[in-house]
């Protein structure tokens, strides 16, 4: 059984960069520093202030920025976390009179507004490096070996932003003071302070579970440049289990039920073979980290912090072991003093608004939307375009879009592509703003069809190019109608005519071939001069009467 008896401690707190006076502190009723490997690090103190003297002054101010240290018997103090103060909060009862002074660490900052904007030709690694630079932060990153064409940051906070591309490659985001941390989920976390129970560790559940554990993980996609399939697979947790029953979650499940199981993912945007896997790997771990899970309450210890391994003994050989912790709760009252509770619950957080936050912007956009073109120049000569989103942010820019039109194929179809300015329709991938299709091009009060077209009572189909060129199937009139300028074709089923009418030179070759004219009755009339030139022999000839007739016959030879 662990020892019960009151755990003698310390707490320090600091309010930009000044002790608490002693009086103030005599006054704390209770102190809570919660951190989260999902949300921002929290804190909350509660102040006795019957006569709202503390309220009232300067010493706590919002902005102001905290420093908490905590240590316990024989052990030096710890610094807990460095935050700013969100949140004054009194509260005022018939027989008690608190104030509740909260705040955060300083990712809330990233928190503070929605933005949208692209990242162009970046990486994972150089946007976080961007965000940090913009919010005033110092940066730890680790490089990233992906480099995106177009990352849509599409109306989400930065630190939202930051969770998702995160999470997607198996990365996390923190702040610790003034920097801001965009690192791989380490292999081998550092260890926490050993917990005993029987000594230090007061309670302790766990679970071990093989539900919905897969061998292997598959992420499937689609390379439009290569016109192929992309694969990821991953097979095995990156992250070692520490505790005694070492078998990964998915060889304990096939132990257990036999069989092997495979989670296929087809709906995350991927663009390469390597991109396709550490996707495969991050989702992999995120389901093995359910495995083994616990919680656990032991007298206070700054060193038991999220991220790290916390080494368990005295809890049986089959969940002995290490485990790796994903949250925490030090809490200090004068009455009970200092008490630590941890989580190890996995990579997946049960807050629904931290799995809102972390969800990718895919789920963002399932229907279809209208842009405005904008570029029309593509550099590989796709026919693809780009368009500003007016219902998003006129500032904001899509990548290369690519058109879905009738019959496309290797050098094949009909191509009529938007031009700039144009209202379209567009779809997106899975949802997803980074990979657009334009649908169709749209009418509206500015750019409307031709009049001839929607005329009440035509039955007409047209083809007209902005510069006038037309092809018109009109079956009321029963013809087909070919028009460029002065020149023009008509195929008239009522009349069983077909015309050909030019205002300039008209031209019949074949400089290959033999032109032949078959019909009931030729006439050639020409109301300038006629002549007819062969550079070989000409042959006139007739099974009836040939008559010649003018003013004047010329025969020369």
């Amino acid at each position: 059984m662990p020892k019960t008896e009151k755990h003698i401690s310390q707490l320090m707190i600091w309010v930009n960069n000044n002790d608490l006076p002693p009086e103030v502190i005599r006054n704390l009723d209770d102190a809570l520093v919660e951190e989260d490997l999902q949300r921002a690090m929290m804190f909350t103190l509660r102040f006795n202030d019957p006569t709202l003297e503390l309220l009232d002054s300067e010493l706590l101010s919002l902005g102001s920025e905290v420093r908490i240290s905590a240590g316990g018997p024989g052990k030096p103090l710890q610094l807990l976390m460095i935050g700013e103060i969100t949140a004054l909060e009194p509260v005022l009862e018939q027989h008690n009179v608190r104030l509740v002074v909260r705040g955060y660490d300083r990712s809330h900052r990233l928190r503070r507004g929605t933005r949208t904007r692209t990242f162009v030709r970046q990486s994972d690694a150089d946007i976080a490096a961007q965000i940090a630079r913009e919010a005033g932060l110092g940066a730890d990153i680790e490089p990233t070996s992906e480099q995106y064409d177009y990352v849509v940051q599409d109306n989400q906070t930065d630190w939202a932003f930051l969770q998702s591309r995160a999470a997607r490659i198996g990365y996390r985001v923190s702040v610790d003071d003034r920097t801001l941390r965009f690192r791989r989920a380490e292999a081998s976390p550092p260890k926490a302070p050993e917990q005993a129970w029987g000594d230090s560790l007061i309670t302790f559940r766990a679970r071990l579970s093989v539900a919905a554990q897969p061998n292997e993980v598959q992420v499937r996609g689609w390379d439009p440049a290569a016109k192929q399939a992309i694969l990821g697979r991953a097979t095995r947790p990156s992250q070692k289990l520490d505790v005694n029953d070492e078998r990964s979650p998915g060889a304990a499940a096939t132990q257990a039920f036999s069989g092997q199981a495979t989670v296929a993912i087809g709906d995350r945007l991927v663009r390469s073979q390597s991109e396709a896997e550490q996707v495969a790997q991050a989702v992999l771990d995120e389901i093995s980290s359910d495995y083994v899970t616990a919680e656990g309450v032991c007298w206070g210890d700054a060193g038991i912090r999220a991220g790290r391994l916390i080494p368990l003994r005295g809890i049986g050989k089959r969940m002995g072991g290490s485990y790796f912790i994903t949250a925490t709760r030090h809490e200090y009252t004068p009455r009970d003093g200092y008490m630590t509770t941890f989580y190890a619950t996995g990579r997946r957080s049960s807050d629904l608004l931290v799995a809102l936050e972390r969800e990718p912007s895919r789920r963002q956009f399932p229907g279809v939307v209208v842009g405005v073109v904008t570029n029309v120049s593509d550099p590989e000569r796709l026919g693809r375009v780009k368009e500003m989103f007016p219902w998003l942010d006129t500032s904001h820019e899509s990548d290369w879009t690519r058109l879905a039109l009738p019959g496309a194929g290797k050098e094949r179809g009909v191509f009529a592509a938007p031009q700039v300015g144009d209202e379209v329709l567009l779809a997106f991938e899975h949802g997803n703003l980074d990979r657009g299709y334009v649908l169709g091009a749209l009418w509206n009060g500015k750019d409307q069809p031709p009049a001839d077209a929607v005329a009440e009572g035509r039955d007409l189909t047209l083809i007209r190019t902005g510069g006038g060129r037309v092809i018109a199937v009109d079956d009321q009139r029963q013809q087909i109608t070919i028009a460029s300028g002065r020149h023009t074709i008509t195929l008239s089923d009522t009349g069983n005519r077909l015309t050909v009418e030019s205002g300039g030179d008209l031209e019949l070759q074949a400089p290959g071939g033999k032109l032949s004219i078959t019909s009931s009755g030729v006439q050639l009339t020409s109301n300038g001069s006629l002549a007819i030139e062969a550079n070989a022999m000409l042959d006139v000839k007739t099974s009836a009467v040939l008559n010649i007739k003018g003013s004047l016959v010329n025969i020369n030879s």
